[in-house]
């Protein structure tokens, strides 16, 4: 999810996490399924965040940042 917002582009975004557009494409559909929301606004070249995506942007990056604070944590590394 993080990779598409910030590439606006789900082909841009699954070539930087190693997979295919259209696996990346249902992953992203199965998360906004599960939220039962849209994130993006879809155009034909370019995607976008709707209001909802910016507000899950940022819950999104704190749930990474806390884990790897966890995975440190777990493995005796300063934080």
């Amino acid at each position: 999810f993080i990779a598409a917002a910030e590439a606006q582009s789900f082909s841009d975004a699954a070539k930087l996490v190693n997979r295919s557009q259209s696996a990346f494409s249902l992953q992203i559909q199965r998360l906004e399924d599960a939220l039962g929301c849209q994130l993006f606004d879809r155009g034909t070249k370019q995607i976008r965040l709707n209001h909802k995506g910016k507000q899950f942007l940022g819950f999104a990056k704190k749930s990474l940042e806390l884990q790897r604070d966890i995975y440190r944590i777990l493995n005796d590394q300063p934080i």
